[in-house]
Protein backbone atom coordinates (compact mmCIF):
# COMPACT_ATOMS: atom_id res chain seq x y z
CA UNK A 1 0.00 0.00 0.00
CA UNK A 2 1.58 3.00 -1.01
CA UNK A 3 0.92 6.37 0.85
CA UNK A 4 0.74 5.07 4.54
CA UNK A 5 4.46 6.10 6.10
CA UNK A 6 5.60 3.35 7.92
CA UNK A 7 6.42 5.26 11.74
CA UNK A 8 3.21 7.18 11.87
CA UNK A 9 1.38 4.85 14.03
CA UNK A 10 4.33 2.48 15.03
CA UNK A 11 7.42 4.42 15.89
CA UNK A 12 10.62 2.79 13.92
CA UNK A 13 8.64 -0.42 12.33
CA UNK A 14 9.58 -1.01 8.97
CA UNK A 15 7.48 -3.48 6.47
CA UNK A 16 9.72 -6.40 5.80
CA UNK A 17 8.67 -9.39 3.52
CA UNK A 18 10.88 -12.78 3.51
CA UNK A 19 11.44 -14.44 0.39
CA UNK A 20 13.19 -17.47 -1.43
CA UNK A 21 16.28 -16.82 -4.16
CA UNK A 22 15.00 -17.88 -7.58
CA UNK A 23 11.31 -17.88 -7.09
CA UNK A 24 8.81 -14.73 -8.27
CA UNK A 25 6.47 -13.33 -6.47
CA UNK A 26 2.93 -10.56 -7.26
CA UNK A 27 2.54 -7.86 -5.85
CA UNK A 28 -0.01 -5.03 -6.15
CA UNK A 29 0.73 -1.27 -5.76
CA UNK A 30 -1.78 1.16 -4.42
CA UNK A 31 -1.16 4.64 -4.31
CA UNK A 32 -4.02 5.51 -2.12
CA UNK A 33 -2.50 8.98 -1.64
CA UNK A 34 -4.96 12.12 -2.21
CA UNK A 35 -1.91 14.87 -2.73
CA UNK A 36 1.62 12.62 -3.77
CA UNK A 37 2.67 10.54 -6.78
CA UNK A 38 4.94 7.76 -5.52
CA UNK A 39 8.46 5.84 -7.29
CA UNK A 40 8.35 2.33 -6.27
CA UNK A 41 11.59 0.61 -6.20
CA UNK A 42 13.12 -2.34 -4.20
CA UNK A 43 16.92 -1.63 -4.37
CA UNK A 44 18.76 -4.31 -6.66
CA UNK A 45 15.64 -6.04 -8.06
CA UNK A 46 14.21 -5.63 -11.54
CA UNK A 47 10.09 -5.53 -11.64
CA UNK A 48 8.24 -6.81 -14.61
CA UNK A 49 4.60 -4.70 -14.66
CA UNK A 50 2.02 -6.90 -15.28
CA UNK A 51 -1.19 -4.79 -15.00
CA UNK A 52 -1.55 -1.20 -14.88
CA UNK A 53 -5.38 -0.21 -13.01
CA UNK A 54 -6.67 -3.69 -13.54
CA UNK A 55 -6.22 -3.89 -17.06
CA UNK A 56 -3.47 -6.60 -18.23
CA UNK A 57 -1.03 -5.39 -19.97
CA UNK A 58 2.34 -7.08 -22.61
CA UNK A 59 4.69 -7.25 -19.52
CA UNK A 60 7.62 -5.33 -19.60
CA UNK A 61 10.79 -5.51 -17.16
CA UNK A 62 12.03 -1.98 -15.56
CA UNK A 63 13.46 -0.89 -11.84
CA UNK A 64 10.73 1.43 -11.04
CA UNK A 65 7.27 2.06 -11.03
CA UNK A 66 5.80 5.26 -10.81
CA UNK A 67 2.52 5.08 -9.38
CA UNK A 68 -0.52 8.47 -9.98
CA UNK A 69 -3.13 9.08 -6.77
CA UNK A 70 -5.19 6.19 -7.13
CA UNK A 71 -3.19 3.68 -9.74
CA UNK A 72 -3.17 0.61 -9.37
CA UNK A 73 -0.02 -1.42 -10.59
CA UNK A 74 0.31 -6.06 -10.70
CA UNK A 75 3.74 -6.15 -10.61
CA UNK A 76 5.78 -9.51 -10.43
CA UNK A 77 9.52 -9.40 -8.43
CA UNK A 78 12.07 -11.81 -9.05
CA UNK A 79 13.88 -12.85 -5.83
CA UNK A 80 17.35 -12.51 -8.13
CA UNK A 81 19.31 -9.34 -6.81
CA UNK A 82 22.36 -7.78 -8.83
CA UNK A 83 24.51 -5.20 -9.14
CA UNK A 84 24.05 -2.01 -10.98
CA UNK A 85 26.47 -3.63 -13.64
CA UNK A 86 24.32 -6.61 -13.66
CA UNK A 87 26.56 -8.72 -11.82
CA UNK A 88 24.91 -10.94 -9.00
CA UNK A 89 24.91 -9.44 -5.98
CA UNK A 90 25.17 -12.08 -2.91
CA UNK A 91 23.16 -9.57 -0.24
CA UNK A 92 20.17 -10.66 2.12
CA UNK A 93 18.22 -7.66 2.95
CA UNK A 94 17.43 -4.81 0.50
CA UNK A 95 15.10 -1.73 0.92
CA UNK A 96 11.82 -1.45 -0.57
CA UNK A 97 11.20 2.28 -1.44
CA UNK A 98 8.37 4.89 -2.11
CA UNK A 99 9.79 7.97 -2.53
CA UNK A 100 7.69 10.99 -3.69
CA UNK A 101 8.01 12.15 -7.10
CA UNK A 102 9.41 15.67 -7.73
CA UNK A 103 7.15 18.10 -8.79
CA UNK A 104 3.90 15.97 -7.75
CA UNK A 105 4.07 15.74 -3.58
CA UNK A 106 2.70 17.66 -0.98
CA UNK A 107 4.09 16.96 1.65
CA UNK A 108 6.18 20.56 2.80
CA UNK A 109 9.34 21.33 2.38
CA UNK A 110 12.26 19.35 5.01
CA UNK A 111 9.30 17.08 6.24
CA UNK A 112 9.38 14.14 3.37
CA UNK A 113 9.27 11.13 5.56
CA UNK A 114 12.00 8.50 5.19
CA UNK A 115 11.41 7.15 1.61
CA UNK A 116 12.73 3.45 2.91
CA UNK A 117 9.27 1.95 3.59
CA UNK A 118 9.91 -1.86 3.69
CA UNK A 119 12.47 -4.71 3.70
CA UNK A 120 13.09 -6.78 1.25
CA UNK A 121 14.84 -10.42 3.12
CA UNK A 122 15.95 -13.71 2.06
CA UNK A 123 15.16 -16.70 3.92
CA UNK A 124 18.14 -18.08 6.02
CA UNK A 125 19.97 -14.19 5.52
CA UNK A 126 20.63 -11.31 7.66
CA UNK A 127 17.58 -9.90 9.85
CA UNK A 128 19.70 -6.86 10.46
CA UNK A 129 18.78 -3.36 8.63
CA UNK A 130 19.97 -3.33 4.65
CA UNK A 131 22.89 -1.11 3.79
CA UNK A 132 21.64 -0.86 0.33
CA UNK A 133 21.41 2.48 -2.35
CA UNK A 134 18.75 3.27 -4.54
CA UNK A 135 18.93 3.03 -8.46
CA UNK A 136 19.89 5.47 -10.52
CA UNK A 137 15.88 6.28 -12.05
CA UNK A 138 14.19 9.08 -12.46
CA UNK A 139 12.06 10.31 -9.83
CA UNK A 140 10.44 13.80 -11.90
CA UNK A 141 6.53 13.54 -11.86
CA UNK A 142 5.25 11.69 -14.53
CA UNK A 143 3.61 8.76 -15.68
CA UNK A 144 5.03 5.02 -17.04
CA UNK A 145 6.12 5.69 -19.92
CA UNK A 146 2.87 5.49 -22.23
CA UNK A 147 4.60 3.12 -24.90
CA UNK A 148 5.08 0.83 -22.26
CA UNK A 149 1.39 0.19 -21.46
CA UNK A 150 0.06 -1.93 -24.21
CA UNK A 151 -2.82 -3.65 -23.29
CA UNK A 152 -3.15 -7.59 -24.23
CA UNK A 153 -6.96 -6.78 -25.95
CA UNK A 154 -6.74 -3.47 -27.22
CA UNK A 155 -9.89 -1.44 -27.08
CA UNK A 156 -10.30 0.76 -30.39
CA UNK A 157 -12.32 3.61 -29.66
CA UNK A 158 -13.42 5.94 -32.46
CA UNK A 159 -13.33 9.42 -32.40
CA UNK A 160 -16.06 11.13 -30.37
CA UNK A 161 -19.20 12.75 -32.85
CA UNK A 162 -18.62 16.72 -31.38
CA UNK A 163 -15.06 16.96 -29.63
CA UNK A 164 -15.78 20.63 -28.93
CA UNK A 165 -16.54 21.68 -25.67
CA UNK A 166 -19.89 23.36 -27.25
CA UNK A 167 -21.21 20.17 -28.16
CA UNK A 168 -24.48 19.00 -27.19
CA UNK A 169 -23.70 16.39 -24.29
CA UNK A 170 -24.32 17.80 -20.90
CA UNK A 171 -21.88 20.61 -19.32
CA UNK A 172 -20.65 20.44 -15.56
CA UNK A 173 -18.11 22.72 -13.53
CA UNK A 174 -15.91 20.71 -10.91
CA UNK A 175 -14.83 23.02 -8.01
CA UNK A 176 -15.04 23.42 -4.45
CA UNK A 177 -18.52 23.90 -3.28
CA UNK A 178 -19.58 25.82 0.80
CA UNK A 179 -22.63 24.32 1.53
CA UNK A 180 -25.09 26.56 2.77
CA UNK A 181 -25.50 26.98 6.17
CA UNK A 182 -27.99 24.01 7.15
CA UNK A 183 -26.77 21.86 4.47
CA UNK A 184 -23.98 19.76 5.00
CA UNK A 185 -23.05 16.59 4.93
CA UNK A 186 -23.19 13.91 6.62
CA UNK A 187 -24.65 16.06 9.45
CA UNK A 188 -26.36 19.60 8.28
CA UNK A 189 -24.12 22.06 10.53
CA UNK A 190 -20.68 20.39 9.11
CA UNK A 191 -19.10 23.07 6.98
CA UNK A 192 -16.84 21.01 5.02
CA UNK A 193 -15.90 22.37 1.75
CA UNK A 194 -16.57 19.40 -0.90
CA UNK A 195 -15.71 18.54 -4.47
CA UNK A 196 -18.79 18.61 -6.62
CA UNK A 197 -19.42 18.33 -10.11
CA UNK A 198 -23.07 19.17 -11.24
CA UNK A 199 -25.80 20.54 -8.81
CA UNK A 200 -23.78 19.24 -5.67
CA UNK A 201 -21.15 16.57 -4.12
CA UNK A 202 -21.75 12.83 -4.33
CA UNK A 203 -22.86 11.19 -1.28
CA UNK A 204 -22.84 7.93 -1.37
CA UNK A 205 -24.38 5.20 0.70
CA UNK A 206 -21.90 2.41 0.33
CA UNK A 207 -23.61 -0.30 1.40
CA UNK A 208 -26.44 0.59 -1.22
CA UNK A 209 -24.18 1.44 -4.32
CA UNK A 210 -25.86 2.09 -7.65
CA UNK A 211 -24.50 -1.26 -9.54
CA UNK A 212 -26.76 -2.63 -6.92
CA UNK A 213 -29.44 -0.38 -8.39
CA UNK A 214 -28.96 -0.59 -12.36
CA UNK A 215 -32.77 -1.49 -12.34
CA UNK A 216 -34.01 1.66 -10.72
CA UNK A 217 -36.09 4.50 -12.22
CA UNK A 218 -35.47 6.96 -8.95
CA UNK A 219 -32.41 7.74 -7.29
CA UNK A 220 -32.00 10.04 -4.19
CA UNK A 221 -29.87 13.16 -5.13
CA UNK A 222 -27.23 12.28 -3.45
CA UNK A 223 -26.16 10.03 -5.80
CA UNK A 224 -25.88 12.46 -8.43
CA UNK A 225 -27.02 10.10 -11.29
CA UNK A 226 -26.52 11.81 -14.88
CA UNK A 227 -28.79 9.31 -16.89
CA UNK A 228 -27.66 8.60 -20.72
CA UNK A 229 -29.98 7.46 -23.20
CA UNK A 230 -26.94 5.29 -24.88
CA UNK A 231 -27.53 1.50 -26.97
CA UNK A 232 -25.84 -0.66 -25.36
CA UNK A 233 -21.78 -0.62 -26.12
CA UNK A 234 -21.83 2.71 -27.11
CA UNK A 235 -18.72 4.97 -25.82
CA UNK A 236 -19.40 7.76 -23.90
CA UNK A 237 -17.43 10.67 -23.82
CA UNK A 238 -15.82 13.00 -21.06
CA UNK A 239 -14.07 16.39 -22.38
CA UNK A 240 -12.09 17.81 -18.90
CA UNK A 241 -10.34 21.13 -18.75
CA UNK A 242 -7.67 21.82 -16.64
CA UNK A 243 -9.09 25.80 -16.22
CA UNK A 244 -12.60 27.32 -15.14
CA UNK A 245 -11.92 29.45 -18.63
CA UNK A 246 -14.83 28.77 -21.28
CA UNK A 247 -16.52 26.23 -18.78
CA UNK A 248 -19.55 27.79 -18.09
CA UNK A 249 -20.72 30.09 -14.66
CA UNK A 250 -20.05 28.86 -11.57
CA UNK A 251 -22.59 26.78 -9.31
CA UNK A 252 -23.31 29.12 -6.54
CA UNK A 253 -20.11 29.64 -4.30
CA UNK A 254 -17.79 26.69 -6.10
CA UNK A 255 -14.37 27.67 -6.87
CA UNK A 256 -11.44 26.24 -8.85
CA UNK A 257 -8.00 24.92 -6.41
CA UNK A 258 -4.64 24.90 -7.40
CA UNK A 259 -3.79 21.07 -6.15
CA UNK A 260 -2.22 17.92 -7.53
CA UNK A 261 -5.56 16.12 -7.79
CA UNK A 262 -8.74 17.32 -7.92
Amino acid sequence: MIGSYAGAARQGYKFNTTVEGGKKYLMRLINTSVGTTFVFAIDNHNITVMSSDFVPIKPYVTDHVVVGIGQRYHVVVEASPHNPDGSVNNGTAFWMRTIPASGCSNFPRGSTPDERQGILYYKNGTTEYPETDRGGFNITCSDEPYDKLVPVLPWQVPSPPDPSINGTGDRFQVGLDAPAPGQGHPLPNDPFRRWAIGPHPLYLNFSDPTILNLTATNYTADYVVIPQAVPKGAWIYMIIYGNATGTGAPVGSRMQASVAHP
